[in-house]
Parts: C-alpha cells; sequence; structure tokens
C-alpha cells in the first residue's frame, strides 16, 4: 500500500470521525433546546399567566465592534494578499525550472573533449534527471486541492522529497563552480555560468514556494506531517 492509498484511507477516517460528531452536538444542542422550551410551558401554566416579552432594543456599536470589524478587514486582505503571492511565486518557480532544464541541454553539449568536459557532461546529465524529479515533486505539492490542505495540511512527503532534492542540486552547483575555470573553451565557461545562475535561482525559487506550502494552517496536519517522515 502506498502513501496516497493511505492518505485517502486516512482522510476517509477523519471526515467520518468529523461528521459523527457534529451529528452528536447537534442531537445534543437540539435535546436541550427542547428540553428547555417544555421548562417554560411548565411555568407558565404553575403560575397561570404568561410573561409579555420584553422589547430589545439594538445596542450602539461601540468601538470595540468597529476594530473587530476593522481587523476582520484586514485579515481578508492578509488572506488575498497570501494568495496571490502564492500564486505569483508558484508562477516563478516554474519559469525558473524552465530555465534550468533549457541551460542544462546547452551544457550537454560541451566542446571541450578532455576529462574536465566528461565530467561537465556528466553533472549536467544528473541534473536533468533531478530536473524531472524535481518537477514531479513539485506538481504533487500543487495538485493537492486547497479544502484537502485545510484538513490533512500540504503534501508533506513530496516537500520533504522536493528540499532533498535541492540539497543535492547545491552540491552539484559547488562541483561546476570548482570545474568552471578548469575548461579551455571560453564559450563553454560562459555555459556553466549561466548555468549555475540559472540553478541558484531556481533554488530560491522553489524553497519559497515549498516554504509557502508548509505555513498553511490545517486541522490534521500536525498528525499527517509526523506520518509522512
Amino acid at each position: 500500500m502506498n502513501y496516497n492509498e493511505i492518505m485517502k484511507k486516512l482522510l476517509i477516517l477523519f471526515i467520518v470521525i468529523s461528521l459523527v460528531g457534529l451529528f452528536s452536538v447537534a442531537m445534543a444542542v437540539s435535546d436541550n433546546g427542547q428540553g428547555n422550551s417544555s421548562d417554560k410551558r411548565q411555568n407558565v401554566s404553575a403560575n397561570g399567566e404568561d410573561p409579555s416579552p420584553t422589547p430589545e432594543t439594538s445596542p450602539e456599536p461601540d468601538d470595540d465592534d468597529v476594530d473587530t470589524e476593522e481587523d476582520e478587514d484586514e485579515d481578508n486582505d492578509d488572506e488575498d494578499n497570501d494568495k496571490k503571492f502564492g500564486a505569483e511565486r508558484r508562477e516563478r518557480a516554474r519559469e525558473r525550472m524552465s530555465a534550468v532544464a533549457s541551460e542544462v541541454e546547452q551544457l550537454l553539449l560541451t566542446r571541450d573533449t578532455g576529462g574536465i568536459g566528461q565530467q561537465v557532461r556528466e553533472i549536467a546529465q544528473a541534473q536533468m534527471e533531478a530536473q524531472e524529479e524535481l518537477e514531479e515533486e513539485v506538481n504533487s505539492v500543487d495538485s493537492r486541492p486547497g479544502w484537502m490542505k485545510r484538513i490533512v495540511g500540504p503534501h508533506f512527503a513530496a516537500i520533504r522529497k522536493a528540499e532533498k532534492i535541492i540539497e543535492r542540486n547545491e552540491e552539484r552547483i559547488e562541483e561546476l563552480e570548482q570545474l568552471r575555470f578548469q575548461l579551455y573553451d571560453l564559450e563553454d565557461r560562459s555555459k556553466i555560468q549561466e548555468t549555475i545562475q540559472a540553478m541558484e535561482e531556481q533554488q530560491e525559487a522553489i524553497q519559497e514556494r515549498l516554504d509557502d506550502e508548509k505555513k498553511i494552517k490545517s486541522i490534521f496536519g500536525w498528525f499527517f506531517k509526523v506520518f509522512s517522515r
């Protein structure tokens, strides 16, 4: 049984438990309301009179109520801004991944025929494979719907895998930095520098994207976060 199947079964279990809990609370409230109505009717019958209801007056809004409404408006504005910035970060992350993939393809065409050139091509091939893995994990993170994130949290397993890929990317960046000045061909040096820059920008964009996901508040996220380790 894979992780996704386990997550689906646990989610169904939590939903059933939640529905049962809500139904129990609703029944308790209903019984309490009926009991209060019965007590009132008994009191009226015993006293022989039906107390007339006291007219209610609408209270004037005080400063605290006004402040509360303003705070709610600010919270809604903050939530809208978070969604906007989150969408922008998702788009930026995907643009950076596309740029790295393009640069790595160019790096595979390194013309230096010596041992250094071969090392560069091997690193480029490893990075190409890492790009495919990274894109898969980012897709898993993005594919989880918002309602599900609010219940079980973001896709913690995919986030952890993506962060491990980022760590390995850092190692390849350092290797390319060391090899860059050992190449004789200036054009190849320029390609490596452009690839390093694209990879660094991707690292930053992806990490920001993952950090946004980890900040999402959820009901049972703490449990699934531990379970995903």
